[in-house]
């Protein structure tokens, strides 16, 4: 579960932690924003993608990839998710 709100990330991958979130979010518009999750291990890669994005039977309107360190090096992490209401 990743909760992107201003200044603050939320992500439940990485021990349920609040960290900072750099720029602060804008949700882009018919292009891609890329965003840095700043943890204790290093920062954090996310791109969100204006894009139609299908998951669990119901289309959301943006695409989010992050990129998670592992012990196999960077692997990225993909899902859908929509502005909160």
């Amino acid at each position: 579960m990743l909760d992107l709100d201003g200044a603050t990330a939320r992500l439940d991958y990485l021990g349920d932690g609040i960290f900072p979130l750099s720029p602060e979010l804008s949700l882009p518009r018919d292009a891609v924003a890329r965003f840095e999750i700043g943890t204790h291990g290093g920062p954090v890669p996310v791109f969100v993608e204006s894009a139609e994005c299908r998951i669990l039977g119901a289309t959301l309107a943006f695409r989010v990839e992050i990129g998670i360190e592992t012990s196999r090096s960077g692997q990225p992490m993909t899902g859908c998710c929509r502005e909160a209401d």
